[in-house]
């Protein structure tokens, strides 16, 4: 069985793994690895917190980029919006504590000072 996240896999990308086709992305050495929460002794892309994307210009075996899920950031999704210097996770400016704001390309509140 194989399971996957919502949308992290493109239809062509999904044709691929059932018809056993390279369709020229290496999600291995495509994307920068980091350690996971699981098994931190094991590099795996993007850390296992985000998806490895093709690179946007389509050529074939290309460097990608990590798509990293809500509340992580970092080129292998190595970062929580918890860790410091920030002031917790967020959607918008109103979850942040007073005197901080939203960074919403990392979802982490940041202080306004």
């Amino acid at each position: 069985r194989l399971g996957l996240i919502s949308s992290a896999l493109s239809a062509e990308e999904v044709e691929g793994l059932y018809n056993d086709v390279e369709l020229g992305c290496h999600c291995y050495d495509a994307c920068p690895t980091g350690s996971n929460r699981f098994f931190p002794e094991v590099p795996v892309p993007c850390s296992g917190q985000g998806v490895c994307r093709r690179n946007p210009s389509g050529e074939p075996f290309a460097e990608g980029y990590c798509e990293c899920m809500a509340g992580f950031f970092g080129d292998n999704c190595e970062n929580h919006c918890t860790t410091s210097p920030s002031l917790g996770c967020c959607e918008a400016n109103d979850d942040c504590p007073v005197g901080s704001s939203c960074e919403t390309s990392t979802k982490r509140c940041l202080s306004n000072s």
